[in-house]
């Protein structure tokens, strides 16, 4: 059987460079505009994934997660992770799967608008 991932699955950058320039007709760009691009994504990805860990902690560990990450503190964030068992690698996943089904489905909304409009003229 054929593997059908020519990168590691599990690997929130690797889902990017699955296809997804050409699932949004953006394969022809630049090499750099791609990585501009590439970066842009990751970091949203990296953003939602915050921002699911922010609301599943309890309350009371909310803000030392906020300041753990104002302050770049690496320990703690890893010590609230772990006795909160959230799992940071499989979030990232998640939500670099999801957004690129938002991305793809977008641009297909707006290429089904196009067509629609060039339709109607």
């Amino acid at each position: 059987m054929a593997d059908h991932f020519t990168t590691n699955p599990l690997d929130p950058a690797a889902l990017f460079e699955e296809n997804i320039f050409v699932l949004l007709g953006l394969n022809d760009l630049p090499e750099e505009k791609k990585a501009a691009l590439r970066e842009q994504m990751l970091s949203s990805v990296r953003d939602r994934a915050l921002v699911r860990i922010y609301d599943l902690l309890p309350k009371e560990e909310q803000q030392k997660f906020n300041e753990a990450l104002e302050k770049e503190d690496q320990e703690t964030i890893q010590q609230l992770l772990s006795r909160n068992k959230l799992d940071l690698s499989k979030l990232m996943v998640e939500e670099a799967i999801l957004y690129k089904l938002r991305l793809t489905q977008a641009s297909e909304q707006l290429e089904d608008a196009a067509h629609a409009e060039k339709s109607a003229t």
